[in-house]
């Protein structure tokens, strides 16, 4: 944890700034310690990352398990994604900005939020082990923060971040619309928030007949059948890339990306506890039930719905 995290934490439960009690330093990284606020709440810092996520829901506790092991086992997935998705935003968009990722996953957003969109600080959190990972990965760069906390009870002041910025997360969450709601109170005035979240869809209906099993299982044989399922589709991902065959799009997007890129997605969807699809109306209503303007509701492919806003000055 940088030292410069400390002036931008609060208490998740009060909202009162955080203190360091104890801490043990590494050159600029606090790597243990304790936080604490003047209400005596208490949150420890492990591994150089500070801890907000406690006792938590079963169903969480499903998806911490899940999505820890799969940034921790496929640490290396790197699909550069976030360009095509994100095309049409404007150069400044998030550019001298801080911004949140919400939902980090194994860090590799957060690093391109920083290092490729100009984004001034960004900050991701994650309720899994996810964030070791993230945190492996940014750890060296000027910057970029990672925090372990829920969605639904975030270490930060309201009206906080310039941008809020949350890919692929909402869907895998109890109460989507109730997580979206949480990280709208995190933006300040004037920000904006980008969200995407998995688009419904007839191939993604058909998936959740496996998931009804699936998603059940334990971790270990939920590896072994993701694996199976990307080696068997992985062939037509290679006559898509290399023939130029006219697939549908699942290939013609993965064409793009390397193996690994499949396998972890298979693991993904496969085994998620929670996983909802929405259409453009049901998050273009979303973000109409929130103090927002210049609202921008927009798909790619049949992958993801994108939803885009700016938080109206009071």
């Amino acid at each position: 944890m940088k030292k410069e995290l400390l002036k931008l934490l609060s208490c998740p439960n009060c909202l009162n700034k955080v203190t360091l009690e104890g801490g043990v330093w590494e050159g600029e990284e606090i790597l243990s310690g304790q936080l604490s606020c003047r209400q005596q709440h208490r949150f420890p810092i492990e591994d150089g990352i500070p801890r907000f996520v406690g006792r938590i829901a079963a169903m969480e506790c499903r998806t911490q398990k899940v999505f820890g092991e799969e940034w921790t086992t496929f640490a290396q997935y790197d699909a550069s994604n976030l360009a095509a998705m994100a095309e049409d935003l404007s150069a400044d968009f998030f550019s001298g900005r801080l911004v949140l990722d919400a939902g980090c996953g194994g860090g590799r957003h957060c690093e391109e939020l920083k290092i490729v969109w100009g984004a001034e600080t960004v900050i991701g959190t994650d309720l899994s082990e996810a964030v070791l990972t993230a945190f492996e990965r940014t750890k060296e760069k000027v910057g970029i923060h990672i925090v372990h906390a829920s969605i639904y009870a975030l270490p930060f002041q309201r009206n906080f971040f310039d941008v809020v910025f949350c890919l692929g997360v909402l869907q895998h969450v109890p109460d989507p619309y109730r997580g979206f709601a949480a990280l709208m109170e995190c933006l300040k005035p004037g920000g904006r928030i980008a969200i995407w979240v998995y688009k419904k869809s007839l191939r993604k209906q058909i998936l959740e007949i496996p998931r009804i099993i699936t998603k059940r299982l334990p971790l270990s044989v939920q590896r072994v059948v993701s694996l199976v399922a990307a080696t068997s589709f992985y062939p037509a991902v290679l006559a898509t890339r290399y023939l130029h065959f006219p697939m549908p799009s699942h290939f013609r997007e993965y064409a793009k990306h390397n193996w690994l890129t499949y396998r972890t997605d298979w693991f993904d969807r496969l085994s998620a506890p929670l996983t909802a699809y929405y259409d453009k109306d049901e998050i273009y209503n979303w973000l109409c039930k929130q103090p927002l303007e210049k609202i921008q509701v927009s798909s790619y492919g049949d992958f993801f719905i994108r939803g885009i806003g700016v938080k109206i000055q009071p």
